[in-house]
């Protein structure tokens, strides 16, 4: 038995047969402009609002899914740049599936927060990456530290006024080679601001500016070790590092945990990374990651794409992980012609997954 047939044989994963967690795009406008974010290489992205009677919809067909455990508001734009994100947030609340709503948080408005802790939805994560002073270079292009910090400070008060436990008050951050020496200081700040659980991921860059700022390595040791540079961060349980190497037993999370992505447009894919046509560097390697869809919610209810033959066979590629391994079994990566194919790789699989860093563990969401 080769190395490779040894290593399929050893990623299996546990594929849920049931649809357990819905990610949902509620428009990919935003009021910020991070140089780390896919928009920036997206092929024809268009600013659209998801139109709210189909969401409308949507909510009722969720609340008919006795095994989907949450929702999870989290796309390529901003949700709360949806001119009707209070009806539709409180359309979902509906559902009694806990909600979990990803933010910059620079929208966030007092009566805004007040309404996220009077609904109970699960938690609210912000995503920040930079420092809090205006002194220092920023990622994320419009934002305001000293806004920011009001903001999760804001509904914390709220929280505390309503003696409520929610919304948790989580923080992602991505991390990059340039905010290695903030990392420390973004979470021991975050924790006096009412920051209950971190996120600390890495970046999958879509440019070669941004593949400059990895912290992560296919083998060996990474260049600087995020666990040790957040070792005095504050209580581990509270603080999830994601992995910095790359040769590890590839596990797909979203299959794992039963996962369908709805964009704004309506179109339904298997995870974030396959909901646009992009240019993405894995590692030092380039290639176009092709969108994938699966169908579309205003064709056809979610139930019904989840059990279609195309969506079950696809599933199915997981159990094993049938996908190559281009970091174990290719002697010169760089040469592949499939990178740029939309056929995907080499076992003529139509997406990128077996170049995918979430199954790497290299990067997380929440």
């Amino acid at each position: 038995m080769n190395i490779f047939a040894r290593r399929r044989g050893a990623e299996r994963n546990n594929v849920s047969p049931e649809l357990r967690q819905v990610y949902l795009e509620l428009s990919t406008f935003c009021n910020l402009s991070c140089q780390t974010c896919a928009r920036n290489s997206i092929v024809d992205f268009a600013p659209v609002h998801a139109d709210r009677e189909l969401l409308e919809k949507l909510a009722s067909q969720l609340a008919a899914i006795g095994s989907l455990q949450r929702i999870v508001l989290l796309g390529f734009g901003e949700s709360l740049c949806h001119p009707e994100f209070t009806a539709i947030l409180r359309q979902l609340a509906k559902t009694k599936i806990p909600i979990i709503l990803v933010t910059n948080g620079h929208l966030l408005t007092p009566s805004l927060a007040e309404f996220l802790v009077e609904l109970r939805i699960r938690g609210t994560f912000f995503s920040w990456d930079d420092s809090f002073s205006d002194g220092e270079q920023k990622i994320r292009i419009g934002a305001d530290g000293a806004v920011f910090r009001d903001k999760i400070r804001t509904l914390a008060e709220w929280r505390t006024r309503m003696r409520s436990p929610w919304p948790e008050i989580g923080m992602e951050i991505v991390a990059l080679r340039r905010n290695t020496h903030l990392l420390e200081h973004i979470v021991t700040e975050g924790r006096t601001l009412g920051i209950e659980r971190f996120i600390v991921t890495n970046i999958f860059p879509y440019s070669s500016v941004m593949a400059q700022e990895i912290l992560y390595v296919p083998r060996g040791v990474p260049p600087i070790d995020l666990r040790h540079l957040l070792r005095r961060a504050g209580p581990s349980g509270s603080l999830t590092i994601a992995g910095q190497v790359g040769e590890r037993n590839r596990r797909c999370p979203f299959m794992e945990r039963g996962t369908l992505f709805v964009t704004a447009s309506g179109d339904v894919v298997p995870c974030p990374e396959l909901a646009y046509t992009h240019a993405a560097i894995y590692f030092r390697f380039p290639r176009m990651h092709y969108r994938f869809t699966l169908g579309n919610i205003k064709e056809r209810s979610l139930m019904d794409i989840w059990h279609e033959k195309e969506t079950e066979l696809f599933r199915g590629k997981f159990v094993a992980f049938d996908f190559p391994d281009c970091l174990h079994i290719c002697d010169d990566p760089d040469r592949c012609y499939h990178r740029d194919q939309p056929h995907g790789d080499c076992f003529w699989n139509g997406t990128p997954c077996g170049e995918c860093l979430w199954a790497r563990g290299i990067i997380v969401c929440p």
